[in-house]
């Protein structure tokens, strides 16, 4: 019905975004989840190159030589173009027109405040990660170069920070920029928790703490980190399109829950080769950044607790961690947090949809499959417990 490849165009996008109601409905009656995905990808993709061609012109000056454009394309055009070049699976901007079909009408997905939330979400969340990849010392991002090994550290992080600005401005409310700037600082102060481990002061602060405390630190990073962008989502097109506040604080609190178990997921990815490529134990160099690294230290006797904190603190936990008979028990138990909180996250979300008809399994498509594929990639390499 629709092509599928998330960067061409797809047929019928164009004329449902102007189209009247009764035609729009038409289009949308009856398409698979698969095919709703499409269309609604191609929208993102057409409305991420309105809000890249609106670049070429944003913060001009009067009269600009033309020196000054040359170098602007090459210093912050290029790179902005570059961080939307190799896009992940785009479920944060999808989220926006999800809600919009699901809770206001079908038509409503198309609106120019839902694409701009879609849009603005998107590059909030490409910038942030080419300054994580700074941070991180990562020299890759979705298989493809980091942005900081292509252009260098500094137009990589400056290109990142215009990009943060310019989205927000792209939603042109000031409710919803308001909402972003917000958002944008949680993120921040998750990083910033998440940093903290390569502080030995804060790595001894973790060791002297108990198992429950250290989870705890954990889930409010991740939730800070990787969550808030989602639920920027279901704020915004609660402002946007006027929806009720059960269903805004509903979608967010199950689209928080699917953030942590993305994370955690991705935490047993890095300890399989196959999966995460050169991203490989990236986080063993931080001791117990990782939830993996949390659950094997805490079936440690006391022992070897002390045995772990000096590996950590010299630089050695990333052998300790590896060789230890507990990892794959430590894997089985994360593995095991992943599935439970995606399992809760699918149920909030089945009630909340409970007479729309197509929106959870809308959802099913765009959240749950992927965790699901993932879990069974691992399961692969990890074994369940017991």
């Amino acid at each position: 019905m629709f092509e599928t490849h998330p960067g061409r165009p797809v047929d019928g996008p164009e004329s449902l975004r102007g189209a009247p109601a009764k035609a729009a409905m038409k289009v949308l009656k009856g398409a698979t989840p698969q095919a709703l995905i499409a269309l609604d990808l191609s929208l993102v993709d057409r409305e991420l190159e309105r809000f890249l061609a609106n670049l070429q012109t944003r913060g001009r000056l009067p009269c600009q030589p033309e020196l000054v454009a040359r170098v602007r394309e090459r210093s912050l055009l290029r790179l902005a173009r570059h961080l939307s070049s190799t896009p992940g699976k785009r479920v944060r901007p999808l989220l926006a027109l999800w809600l919009a079909r699901a809770f206001a009408s079908p038509t409503r997905a198309h609106d120019d405040d839902v694409l701009r939330i879609a849009v603005c979400v998107e590059v909030l969340h490409a910038a942030s990660l080419a300054v994580d990849d700074v941070q991180d010392g990562s020299a890759e991002r979705r298989g493809e170069p980091a942005l900081h090994t292509v252009f260098g550290m500094p137009l990589a992080l400056n290109a990142a920070g215009w990009c943060y600005f310019a989205a927000i401005e792209w939603l042109g409310n000031d409710s919803l920029q308001t909402l972003a700037i917000s958002t944008l600082a949680r993120c921040h102060e998750g990083q910033g928790l998440d940093l903290s481990h390569a502080d030995p002061a804060v790595q001894a602060d973790l060791f002297e703490a108990g198992h429950a405390e250290r989870l705890a630190f954990y889930d409010a990073t991740a939730r800070l980190k990787t969550s808030a962008l989602m639920e920027f989502v279901s704020e915004a097109c609660g402002v946007a399109l006027g929806l009720p506040r059960s269903v805004v604080e509903a979608a967010s609190n199950a689209l928080q829950r699917y953030g942590r178990a993305f994370q955690i997921l991705d935490d047993v990815k890095n300890f399989v080769p196959a999966l995460s490529g050169c991203k490989t134990y990236e986080d063993l160099e931080q001791g117990l950044r990782n939830r993996v690294c949390l659950h094997l230290v805490e079936s440690l006797d006391a022992g070897e607790k002390e045995q772990a904190r000096l590996h950590c603190l010299q630089g050695t936990f990333r052998p300790f961690v590896l060789k230890h008979r507990n990892l794959r028990d430590a894997l089985a138990c994360a593995l095991e947090e992943g599935e439970t909180l995606r399992t809760e996250a699918a149920l909030l979300l089945k009630e909340t949809t409970e007479g729309r008809p197509g929106a959870f399994e809308y959802l099913e498509a765009l959240l749950d499959k992927p965790l699901v594929e993932l879990r069974g990639a691992l399961l692969e390499r990890v074994p369940a417990r017991g």
